[in-house]
């Protein structure tokens, strides 16, 4: 009995180090479980000069759940900001899966570089009906959607999103599918159509299709 109280004395910490061990990988197979993938989540970035992000993203959350998106992310910056270039290409192109931009931040050429080119037919599925889109081209290919007009102050999304500012000229928007999203479905060849189900819901239609 002796001996054996001396051997867990020496070899105790052994023991301590296995337990936590244990626990540190249960907790970290709990977090890579609980943590949504690439595929669940959607996040857009929008330049503008407010937004209502999280109602925004409760908005969308709510009516994209039941295609397994687990979390919406909205992320903003004012175009007249000076820190707005930074921000577009540290936040704005990484991570994202739509873009909406105004004329003014367009990059000035090569959008096929950091947007995804849209075949109208492929989005024919996930439009509403009353659906009459304007598209922005680049060498006879589609990259844009217009989502706001400057001349008939009309868009979508405007109860979140603020597109103008008084003393600045008001600028038309588009909206672009970020090239390195993997939620394009048949824009891309990909399995996960989230940001199509997005644009559904971002120009008013109900989202079964």
């Amino acid at each position: 009995m002796h001996k054996r109280n001396r051997y867990f004395l020496y070899v105790w910490h052994y023991y301590a180090i296995y337990a936590v061990l244990i626990v540190f990988f249960w907790l970290l197979l709990f977090k890579f479980l609980a943590t949504p993938q690439k595929d669940e989540r959607l996040n857009i970035f929008i330049a503008a000069y407010q937004v209502e992000t999280v109602l925004l993203e409760q908005t969308l959350h709510k009516r994209l759940q039941q295609y397994d998106v687990k979390t919406v992310g909205v992320d903003y910056m004012a175009p007249d900001n000076g820190n707005f270039n930074y921000v577009f290409t540290t936040r704005g192109l990484i991570g994202t899966d739509i873009i909406i931009l105004n004329k003014e931040k367009l990059p000035g050429a090569d959008y096929g570089r950091y947007f995804a080119a849209i075949d109208p037919d492929l989005l024919t599925p996930y439009l509403p009906a009353s659906a009459s889109l304007r598209y922005l081209r680049e060498n006879d290919i589609i990259y844009g959607i217009t989502v706001y007009d400057p001349v008939a102050a009309t868009g979508y999304l405007t109860e979140y999103i603020e597109y103008t500012k008084e003393d600045v000229l008001p600028e038309e928007y588009y909206l672009f599918f970020n090239k390195s999203s993997l939620n394009l479905g048949a824009l891309d060849n990909q399995v996960s159509d989230k940001a199509l189900m997005a644009l559904r819901v971002i120009l008013g239609g109900e989202t079964d299709v």
